[in-house]
């Protein structure tokens, strides 16, 4: 994992992990330390859907994405 994020920037350490649903999209992000995940929020699946990511992606200094 180290390999992936090796060269960002000290703020960029967060992995947001995606739970895909046809109505609704579980979001679980990491600590800062990239040691446990938390569940972190419920999306619907709108027209919204990739904004909302944007954001949150951006305030909270996520570096990678999984989709599972």
């Amino acid at each position: 994992m180290s390999d992936l994020t090796a060269g960002l920037p000290p703020d960029l350490n967060r992995i947001l992990a995606i739970d895909f649903g046809l109505k609704r999209v579980g979001l679980a992000l990491t600590d800062p330390t990239r040691t446990i995940a938390f569940p972190f929020e419920t999306l619907e699946n709108n027209q919204l859907l990739i904004r909302n990511l944007k954001k949150i992606v951006e305030e909270k200094g996520v570096c990678l994405i999984l989709v599972g």
